[in-house]
């Protein structure tokens, strides 16, 4: 009997719709790339704001940073004896997150509170 109707999206106040949009693209990243739904996971990094994890399957190695913090912050996260030590790029395909790989480590850039996803080649 709710007279808004949020699976619409005439229904949808703004945020809902922002929202909506922002899961429905991280979904669309998830459903094109089989290592964020079968990969072995690797954990590269955490502290009490940011965690930082690899999925790889044999085709792809895809590297996912959570930040929740109120400010953007810098990282580097250490990638030697893992699968990413020999990567040589770093292509975001969701967020606005940066990558940088230098030797045995990846520098990554991420915005406030976002989820950044970086696809290693």
């Amino acid at each position: 009997e709710d007279p808004q109707n949020a699976f619409t999206k005439i229904g949808r106040t703004r945020e809902q719709e922002e929202m909506h949009s922002y899961v429905s693209a991280l979904l669309s990243v998830r459903a094109q790339h089989p290592a964020l739904r079968r990969g072995k996971l690797w954990s590269l990094a955490s502290d009490d704001t940011t965690y930082v994890f690899m999925r790889e399957t044999d085709e792809e190695r895809v590297v996912v940073a959570f930040h929740a913090g109120e400010n953007a912050r810098e990282i580097t996260v250490p990638v030697q004896d893992s699968p990413a030590e020999h990567a040589t790029n770093a292509k975001v395909i969701f967020g606005t997150g940066q990558a940088e790989l230098a030797g045995k480590s990846m520098k990554l850039s991420v915005p406030a509170q976002s989820v950044s996803v970086f696809l290693l080649q």
